[in-house]
């Protein structure tokens, strides 16, 4: 009978090389999990921004005139309002009556 030796050498050295087939496939994905680490700058804060650039100055400082507004007329003077102010005018001059109206009519119709 032949001697059993020379099949269990070799089904051991094929049995290691199935082994080592299998590590090698089952740690290629086990290797793709590994992170390298960054690099040391990768990693830091960046710098913060400049400040930003000042708002220009649309009216001036605050001693100079304000900015013009919504235009307001200057108030009528009626022949109303001359009759009134030239009635009490001739009332504070002592005028009665006829001359004071003959005043005030005189007075409103020349201002």
């Amino acid at each position: 009978m032949p001697s059993a030796r020379p099949y269990l050498v070799v089904m051991n050295r094929r049995l290691v090389l199935f082994a080592m087939i299998g590590c090698a496939l089952t740690a290629a994905p086990a290797a793709a999990q590994i992170v390298p680490t960054p690099p040391a700058l990768e990693n830091r804060i960046p710098a913060p921004l400049p400040a930003p650039p000042q708002p220009p100055i649309i009216n001036g400082p605050l001693q100079q005139a304000p900015p013009p507004a919504v235009y307001v007329p200057p108030r009528l003077n009626t022949h109303g309002d001359r009759v009134i102010a030239c009635t009490h005018q001739g009332r504070a001059d002592g005028l009665r009556g006829r001359r004071l109206q003959a005043y005030a009519r005189d007075c409103a119709n020349t201002n």
